[in-house]
């Protein structure tokens, strides 16, 4: 019997969340921040992947992995670093147009509430965009 063994970097990119590891369609455990699992896999073809949380709206794309005999497979996964760069664009261009407009007296309350919601929505798009995969699994 093959041993699949996951493993996930340590990263601040959501370091609190915990990734499901699920082969063949099935959630066979989770991985913490920095840690690392091992599992038994019968001879054969198999589709690993990885989701977020117990709901799994971050999930990543099937990795395909062949079991053959006494071999230890090795993988890892973990956030992409597109969450990173969206943030890395986003926040700066928030955050000056919004200071921009927080120095502008004849601005109404109501009018910086919504350049304030604009500008997370723009933010967040940004986030969503550069992301493309936010889990990639990677066979060692």
């Amino acid at each position: 019997m093959a041993t699949l063994i996951v493993m996930r970097k340590k990263s601040i990119m959501a370091s609190t969340a915990k990734i499901s590891i699920i082969v063949d369609g099935i959630r066979v455990g989770e991985v913490k921040n920095g840690g690392s699992i091992e599992l038994d896999l019968q001879p054969g073809s198999h589709l690993i992947s990885g989701r977020i949380g117990r709901i799994g709206l971050q999930r990543s794309e099937d990795h395909p992995v062949l079991a053959m005999g006494d071999e230890r497979i090795t993988v890892n996964i973990g956030p992409s670093s597109g969450f990173a760069l969206g943030t890395a664009i986003g926040l700066p261009i928030f955050l000056i147009v919004y200071f921009i407009t927080l120095n502008k007296t004849s601005i109404s309350h109501e009018t910086r509430s919504l350049i304030f919601a604009v500008m997370c929505t723009i933010a967040l798009t940004l986030q969503l965009v550069f992301r493309k995969k936010y889990l990639t699994i990677e066979e060692f």
